[in-house]
């Protein structure tokens, strides 16, 4: 039996254990830790650099060397977030480190500038207009020499339809940036919507300048002269939600300015309070001889008037056609804040159904002209194409019969709430990203195109579609 108090024997020498070594230095040990993250660094393995570089200032707080390599890793961090992962939020947060770390080193801001501007355009796609601005606002600070982000700043401004206000912030940049070829396009579309066609045109060329073969320019000056050729001594005339202009010799559009105006201003606020829906900015009208609207809409010739963002009417005597010119303008300024609502995306069958209703479109005619044609029906997927330019006249007025009825059906079940709501998630909003068709209409009226056209069919007596 061993006794655990006894003296035990000398281990054999190849047991011993090497003599005792000092143990390293903190100095030595950030060296280390220190090498380790350069070596990372080398290999574009930014985590752990960053890990390497943050063991090594726990031996060396204070050392200024490995601080700023750090943040340099957090800045090639920040950037592979960016441009490899596509996360802006968290590259923003992998160059505020940076930042703090390596002050100094202006590349960082220029990143982290950078890294704003592509959340702000993200935010800028789901309609959260102040967070992309505060964005934009950020990135002009941190680089304040670059003048991409002074554009997409002014850019929410156009898209909010402020175009005032994105006419004087790109005049700022074009002053500051002559070379920022996307400022003399926007400044160019800007000035287009507020109907100074001439330097729209300008800032259109300057662009073109800088740009030769940039897609779609030289074709978008060229149509922007035509017009101005038609309109170029138009007379502006302004009321409170519109500028409407019209070609000189029409004295009686000039002597009845005021009454014009006043029949813009009803469709405003009628419109306005089926759709609970009021754009921002001055919607600009423009009225033309009967061949001048041709030559610059080149619409078919059952077309009686258009929105293309800007309402277009031919013109006649005004006296004689009073009336047919207050149900146009209704008619077009429905198209306006349906596409003000939708973002462009409404079927064309309702958003042309809607204009009807809003004009006081005879309904019952409508019905029976369809009841006599009922073999020429269009299906839902010829209603949700566009009219113009695609059908005969005898079928375009097919279409819009069929479009009124089914549309004043849809509105008598459903409401005109119903419906704002169903066009207003076709274009989403900040907090709810854009649902596509057919998804949009069945979740909003809790059936299919196809079998609300059925139902529509059975209520009218109406017969299958061609």
């Amino acid at each position: 039996m061993i006794a655990f108090g006894a003296a035990l024997a000398a281990a054999p020498s190849w047991a011993q254990s090497d003599p005792p070594q000092s143990k390293p230095s903190p100095e030595e040990q950030a060296a280390e830790w220190n090498k380790k993250g350069v070596d990372y660094k080398k290999e574009n393995k930014t985590r752990e650099a960053i890990e390497a570089f943050e063991k090594a200032l726990e031996f060396a707080p204070s050392d200024p060397t490995i601080t700023r390599n750090l943040g340099a890793a957090w800045n090639d961090e920040g950037v592979k977030r960016l441009e490899i992962d596509n996360n802006p939020e968290s590259a923003i947060a992998a160059f505020e480190k940076a930042m703090k770390l390596y002050a100094v080193e202006k590349s960082i801001a220029k990143n982290k500038a950078n890294a704003h501007e592509r959340r702000g355009t993200v935010r800028l796609q789901k309609k959260q207009f102040d967070g992309a601005v505060e964005d934009y606002k950020t990135a002009i600070e941190l680089d304040p020499l670059t003048g991409r982000y002074p554009t997409s700043l002014a850019y929410v401004a156009y898209l909010k339809e402020d175009y005032d206000s994105a006419e004087r912030q790109l005049d700022a940049v074009v002053r500051a940036f002559e070379k920022e070829t996307d400022a003399w396009v926007l400044l160019g579309e800007t000035c287009y919507k507020k109907g100074d066609l001439r330097r729209a045109i300008d800032s259109l060329e300057k662009a073109l300048k800088l740009e030769p073969n940039r897609s779609g320019l030289a074709e978008r000056i060229e149509k922007i002269r035509g017009e101005l050729k038609v309109e170029g001594d138009f007379l502006p005339q302004n009321s409170s939600h519109f500028q409407f202009r019209f070609p000189q010799n029409r004295s009686d559009l000039y002597t009845t300015a005021d009454l014009v105006a006043s029949m813009l201003e009803d469709a405003y606020w009628t419109v306005g309070r089926n759709f609970d829906h009021y754009p921002e900015g001055r919607t600009q009208v423009v009225f033309y001889e009967v061949k001048d609207f041709s030559a610059v809409t080149r619409a078919d010739e059952w077309v009686g008037a258009l929105y293309d963002g800007k309402i277009r009417v031919p013109i006649r005597d005004f006296e004689k056609h009073r009336d047919s010119l207050w149900k146009t303008l209704f008619h077009e300024y429905t198209h306006r804040v349906v596409h003000s609502l939708s973002q462009s995306r409404c079927p064309t069958w309702l958003n042309e159904g809607l204009a009807q209703i809003s004009e006081n479109a005879n309904v019952p005619e409508a019905e029976n002209r369809l009841r006599e044609s009922k073999t020429l029906l269009l299906t839902a997927a010829e209603l949700g194409a566009p009219f113009v330019g695609k059908l005969s006249s005898a079928r375009a007025r097919v279409a819009y019969d069929q479009s009124l009825s089914l549309s004043k059906y849809l509105v008598e079940q459903r409401g005109f709430a119903s419906i704002t709501r169903y066009l207003r998630s076709l274009a989403g909003d900040a907090t709810t990203p854009p649902v596509a068709e057919p998804k949009a209409f069945e979740a909003e009226f809790r059936m299919t195109l196809e079998e609300c056209m059925k139902r529509w069919r059975l209520s009218m007596n109406i017969g299958e579609e061609k």
